[in-house]
């Protein structure tokens, strides 16, 4: 269970709770490298600007269920200038997403009105699977979707798994199992049918 601290629980509590986002994208050694905050100001977290953009239109909701959530995870930018567009056309496959929440102090007193980044609240974290423009003709306007994969949604897969002498040889070259395998030297009488 996430512990909360003090302060985040009174807020959360008896005030009124006032989140913004914090939207991580990529990193070093991607193609994508951005970094987004829902609030009206540039942010500091981890020794990283999250810039205030107003391009962001939507961010899914964290879900409390019953069930194990497979969905998938969405985002969706207003690009208007298809700005983001070399990216898609790059690959986003895998791209690492993070999406925070960070609140704001509404107790009243010297800290009113300032982000607690002490104690954020991670909503998502995963890797990015595709991304689409919606285009609106009659506004003229495009967003960009960007679709991440659910951490549970690889449960379905059915992983084939194939094993041969030269694979664990490569895995480990000190194993020995299919060594006598292919020995022509053991003869095996085996009874067929019933007997």
């Amino acid at each position: 269970m996430r512990k909360i601290s003090p302060d985040l629980l009174d807020v959360l509590s008896n005030y009124v709770a006032e989140p913004m986002l914090l939207i991580k994208i990529g990193g070093v050694g991607y193609n994508m490298n951005m970094r987004f905050t829902s609030c009206s100001y540039d942010i500091e977290f981890n020794e990283e600007i999250y810039l205030a953009n107003n391009s962001i239109v939507s961010v899914d909701i964290p879900k409390v269920s019953e069930v194990m959530d497979k969905e998938s995870y969405k985002i969706t930018l207003a690009d208007h200038d298809k700005s983001y567009l070399p990216y898609l056309e790059q690959g986003i496959t895998n791209i690492p997403l993070e999406v925070r929440a960070v609140f704001v102090d509404t107790r009243g007193g010297p800290n009113d009105g300032q982000l607690m980044l002490n104690d954020t609240a991670m909503i998502y974290k995963g890797l990015l699977n595709t991304g689409s423009y919606d285009l609106d003709y009659s506004s003229g306007t495009s967003t960009l979707v960007l679709t991440a994969s659910s951490a549970l949604a690889s449960l379905d897969n059915i992983s084939v798994f194939r094993v041969n002498p030269s694979y664990l040889k490569s895995v480990n070259p000190a194993d020995t199992t299919f060594d006598f395998v292919f020995d022509d030297k053991v003869t095996i009488d085996l009874k067929w049918g019933k007997y």
